[in-house]
C-alpha cells in the first residue's frame, strides 16, 4: 500500500497535467429556504471526468439478462469537493447532471470521487 502523500502527488501531477475545469451549480433558496429556479456558482474545480460501469440484472423465469450502464464521475482533489453536495448541477457537454454522491476514496482526505446522473 502507498502512503497517502505518495497518491496525492501522483493524483495532483495528473490534474495539472490532464485535467479539466468543471463549474458545479446549486438552486439559490428564497426567504422560506426553498429553491428557486437561479442557480449560483458553488464550486470550480480541476478534475478528471471518468466512466465506471454498473450492472443491471433482470430474472426472468428461465434465464437473466444482465445490463451494463456507464456512472459518469469525476476525479478531483478532496479539499476541492468539500462544498459541492448532493444535487448540485453540472453540465458537461451539452448534458445536464446532478451530483448523486461525493466519495472520500479510502478516506484518505487526499482525492474524492463525485458521481453523477443525467438529467433528462
Amino acid at each position: 500500500m502507498k502512503p497517502p502523500y505518495f497518491m496525492e502527488n501522483r493524483i495532483r501531477t495528473q490534474l495539472k497535467r490532464n485535467g479539466l475545469q468543471y463549474q458545479f451549480f446549486r438552486s439559490k433558496l428564497d426567504k422560506f429556504k426553498q429553491p428557486t429556479k437561479e442557480l449560483e456558482q458553488v464550486a470550480d474545480i480541476k478534475g478528471l471526468y471518468h466512466e465506471s460501469n454498473s450492472y443491471i440484472q433482470t430474472t426472468g423465469s428461465d434465464a437473466s439478462i444482465i445490463r451494463t450502464s456507464k456512472s459518469p464521475m469525476i476525479l478531483c482533489m478532496y479539499e476541492d469537493a468539500k462544498n459541492i453536495v448532493l444535487g448540485d448541477k453540472i453540465k458537461i457537454s451539452g448534458k445536464q447532471y446532478k451530483v448523486s454522491s461525493v466519495l472520500n476514496i479510502q478516506n484518505y482526505n487526499v482525492a474524492a470521487d463525485i458521481s453523477l446522473e443525467e438529467v433528462i
